[in-house]
């Protein structure tokens, strides 16, 4: 349920001009440029791509999975977070390793 909460709020918090301020404390201009470059082609905000799609039907059974109390252990959970990582690699390819640790990096401090 956690995960679902964190993914609903992410939606509404952070928006760009919202969350601004700690992309500059986490990367250069040029990074965030790099960055928002990658965002635009993988989920740009006119037509919808495959990978975009994957990602709601992955958020969506990740939802159902949590709605129905699948424990983190079971097989189905298990399976869901290798999708999520698995969709995750375009992303980490595109940015490059240093700009994805940074990225990492940002949200393990976003309770700050």
């Amino acid at each position: 349920m956690a995960f679902c909460l964190l993914l609903r709020e992410g939606e509404a918090i952070l928006q760009r001009e919202n969350i601004q301020p700690v992309f500059e404390k986490y990367f250069t201009a040029e990074e965030q440029l790099a960055g928002q470059t990658q965002m635009d082609r993988h989920f740009p905000t006119k037509d919808r791509t495959s990978y975009q799609v994957l990602w709601e039907r992955l958020i969506v059974r990740c939802e159902d999975a949590l709605a129905r109390s699948v424990s983190p252990s079971a097989p189905e959970a298990q399976s869901l977070a290798k999708d999520w990582l698995e969709l995750q690699k375009p992303l980490q390819k595109a940015v490059g390793p240093e700009l994805w640790r940074k990225t990492g990096t940002m949200y393990e401090d976003m309770q700050d």
